[in-house]
């Protein structure tokens, strides 16, 4: 099975007085993937699965290219930080889950 990398955000300022600021290299991350993705893009939870939805094919709510790529095993809670990849599953607008 291949490897899910889950962006959250760039490199925190680790150490620093504000820990919330990006460091040089978060703010050098968060170019690179915004270059890279153009904005169009979102990772959501649904039904405790994490799915990432392309913004330019289809219309709100039944986007076309929307895939489940990982699931929060059993008991975890929503706001924890444990995903485990699953196979890609299509949850968009053609796969009638909208």
């Amino acid at each position: 099975m291949g490897t899910l990398y889950l962006v959250r955000h760039g490199q925190a300022s680790f150490g620093a007085d504000d820990y919330d600021v990006l460091s040089d290299m978060g703010y050098q991350q968060s170019v690179r993937l915004a270059a890279f993705t153009h904005g169009f893009f979102k990772m959501h939870q649904q039904s405790g699965k994490a799915v990432l939805t392309d913004l330019r094919m289809g219309q709100a709510p039944s986007y076309v290219f929307s895939f489940a790529l990982a699931e929060q095993p059993a008991g975890a809670a929503r706001t924890d930080n444990i995903w485990q990849t699953i196979t890609p599953a299509n949850v968009g607008g053609r796969s009638g889950a909208g």
